[in-house]
């Protein structure tokens, strides 16, 4: 009864009389041993942590450099994560039209993150240049299958619209449908003809959704 009471207040080990020396130092050095190495462990998780803070802030300084929102762009995230694989690049050409896309990489935490940044330099890169959607969406696959290990792919839906006209392409490879609302209902829905990003090096693309568009629509 003695010894249980010990336990229930926090006694991790016990040794009856009479007593051992030997079994004595057996004990005090396998207790020393484990509070060793709890305290290596308490720094390396220490360290680890601080490492990941510093990557997580080089990534969102790294996502945040080059975006370039439009006016008639709102967007709302509120990822679990930090750094997550969830990524919205909003750019527009020199002649206007302007380029979405939203992207969803495998995994979570820092291993879907990574990818991020260098999808956002060379969708803003191409953009920029004013290469076509299908371009993009080429060099994107191709990028991620070259840098990114096996198993890293991304879940991708790039719009292309006229902001001035009332037609919108659409590509959707690999994303859930993507959703046309009109005065608060549905008006259609158009579901990813298109493999995931990353998966092979060579993507061949069908041809993409046209939308037409009226005032009030949200896609």
């Amino acid at each position: 009864e003695d010894e249980t009471r010990g336990f229930d207040l926090g006694a991790v080990d016990s040794i009856p009389k009479p007593f051992n020396p030997a079994v004595v130092r057996a004990r005090v050095q396998t207790h020393l041993a484990r509070r060793d190495a709890y305290k290596r462990l308490e720094e390396k998780t220490d360290l680890l942590l601080y490492e990941r803070s510093m990557i997580e802030n080089i990534i969102l300084q790294m996502r945040n450099a080059s975006s370039s929102w439009d006016e008639n762009v709102r967007t709302l995230t509120t990822p679990v994560e930090k750094t997550a694989g969830d990524i919205i690049l909003c750019g527009s050409r020199p002649d206007g039209i302007l380029y979405l896309l939203l992207g969803d990489f495998t995994g979570h935490g820092l291993p879907a993150a990574i990818g991020g940044p260098m999808v956002d330099d060379l969708f803003q890169e191409m953009t920029a240049q004013g290469e076509p959607p299908e371009e993009i969406i080429r060099a994107i696959n191709e990028k991620i299958c070259q840098r990114l290990p096996v198993g890293i792919f991304m879940a991708t839906a790039l719009l292309e619209w006229g902001v001035n006209s009332h037609g919108l392409r659409l590509w959707n490879c690999g994303m859930p449908e993507i959703l046309l609302m009109r005065e608060g209902q549905q008006q259609g829905h158009f579901a990813s003809n298109q493999m995931h990003l990353g998966i092979h090096d060579t993507i061949d693309l069908q041809c993409p959704y046209h939308i037409q568009l009226q005032p009030g629509d949200r896609v």
